[in-house]
């Protein structure tokens, strides 16, 4: 995927450790969202639809807000050194 080719090309050292980071935080965000949605589609089934719209349309307008070059700017300042996330 273009996220994992971005990281492996974000971490020269510990390319393999900032892939299972990267595996790890997704992994966790995909069981949460499953354990939400199934919660919400046992209290009522348009509740979960209702959800992910409200999750969706708040994620683009945050998209939206962001700026491009904040990001850019963490790269610059190497704030992603998977080093100082790992070690303590």
């Amino acid at each position: 995927s273009q996220t994992k080719a971005y990281i492996f090309d974000l971490e020269i050292k510990k390319r393999g450790s900032a892939i299972g980071v990267y595996n790890l935080f997704t992994g966790v965000m995909y069981l949460l969202a499953s354990v939400i949605a199934g919660v919400l589609w046992t209290i009522n089934i348009n509740y979960a639809f209702v959800f992910s719209g409200v999750i969706a349309v708040s994620s683009l307008i945050l998209l939206h807000l962001t700026n491009i070059e904040w990001i850019a700017n963490l790269r610059m300042n190497n704030i992603f050194n998977i080093e100082r996330v790992i070690t303590f």
